[in-house]
């Protein structure tokens, strides 16, 4: 579950940015001479950013695990 929802919020955070870099292209095309063809993309900073994203999930992961492993829920779940 963590993989779904962790790798579709970084798909859809990196389409919805490259759609708004699109847009502030041609917004701002006749402030700068020349215009700039395509965004500057700073691979390494969104290599960090999507590094980070998955360690907060494997973080977040390893907490609710520990925090499972302490409940009984199979003893729970024979006694209904």
């Amino acid at each position: 579950e963590v993989l779904v929802v962790g790798s579709a919020g970084v798909v859809v955070g990196l389409a919805v940015g490259a759609l708004v870099a699109g847009a502030l292209l041609e917004v701002l095309a006749g402030l700068f001479d020349p215009p700039a063809q395509f965004p500057a993309v700073p691979m390494a900073a969104l290599a960090g950013l999507v590094g980070a994203v998955c360690l907060g999930l494997l973080a977040a992961v390893g907490i609710a695990d520990r925090a499972l492993r302490r409940l009984a829920v199979l003893s729970a779940l024979r006694e209904r």
